[in-house]
């Protein structure tokens, strides 16, 4: 298994972060400077983890087993991300790789730069208001178009050492019928 990695944004040094560290499901994430070491860093450290569906991914914190989550599954730009436990049914549980918490990583303009984007349609993984404060929440919203203005919706994957880390392909759709 590889190694786990920061989600860091273009906007400098803040990473995707479980607020307060919790291990709680449904607690929010916010944009939180990186943190230098170990166990301290454990509530900003991510896996890609594969769904069944091809081209998309579960980002899970290796610590609390947590996954990226957009809250309630809404498709409302604006709502929040928090952590949640991955949804499974049955005995033994079967993950069902619910659409809020499913992430195909559409690669951007900018070299190293990711839009993480959800399998709800075209909401990404993006920081609240473009803001560079420590602790900003994190929401799902519609993705930018234009490279002025879509840094808080960039992200690069970086290991403990600093070293870059590349996601899967993202999703492609199948062609049409002929």
């Amino acid at each position: 298994m590889a190694s786990p990695f920061f989600i860091k944004s273009k906007l400098g040094d803040l990473v995707i972060d479980i607020q307060g560290a919790s291990t709680k499901p449904g607690t929010p994430l916010d944009a939180y400077t990186k943190k230098t070491k170990s166990p301290d860093w454990n509530n900003q450290l991510w896996e890609f983890v594969a769904s069944s569906f091809a081209g998309y991914s579960l980002l899970q914190n290796p610590t609390s087993k947590l996954v990226i989550d957009v809250s309630g599954a809404s498709t409302k730009p604006g709502t929040p991300l928090d952590a949640f436990t991955v949804n499974t049914i049955g005995k033994p549980p079967i993950v069902t790789n619910s659409d809020n918490q499913m992430w195909t990583f559409v690669p951007s303009s900018e070299a190293g730069y990711y839009f993480i984007q959800s399998r709800l349609g075209d909401l990404v993984v993006d920081v609240e208001g473009a803001s560079t404060k420590a602790g900003t929440h994190l929401d799902a919203y519609t993705k930018k178009t234009s490279s002025a203005n879509w840094n808080n919706q960039l992200w690069t994957f970086i290991d403990e050492n600093g070293n870059s880390v590349t996601p899967p392909p993202q999703y492609t759709p199948p062609p049409p019928p002929k």
